[in-house]
């Protein structure tokens, strides 16, 4: 379950250390955040269609599998052989809470921004 949310989190803050260093002193933080927001959703979406592939067992598929490259990368070779739907489940539901998140980071960093312009 940690290794799942550090899978999440780590190239997050990897990706908000390089948008900051590209982007100048005067473009917003938010703009890092919508990057961060959309790979998110990308990585949300690809779990959802990874849980759901797995709810409805077929008789040509013989147990548990990965049905797309992102999340793949999420539950890895780590898992092999002990794949499960509360492990997709559980996957599913971390990414659902890291994109609520960064929402409400943009969210406030829009407002920052908003406050921080008017003041000027």
């Amino acid at each position: 379950m940690i290794i799942i949310f550090i899978k999440f989190l780590l190239p997050a803050f990897l990706l908000i250390y390089l948008l900051q260093r590209t982007l100048d002193k005067y473009d917003s933080k938010s703009k890092a955040m919508l990057v961060l927001l959309l790979i998110s959703l990308v990585f949300n979406t690809a779990l959802a269609q990874n849980y759901n592939y797995n709810l409805i067992p077929y008789p040509e598929r013989d147990g548990y599998s990965i049905s797309n490259m992102l999340a793949y990368y999420v539950f890895g070779e780590n898992y092999f052989g002990h794949w499960n739907l509360d492990l997709f489940k559980s996957g599913y539901e971390i990414s659902i809470y890291v994109t609520i998140i960064l929402l409400i980071i943009y969210v406030s960093c829009l407002i920052f921004e908003r406050r921080k312009k008017e003041k000027e």
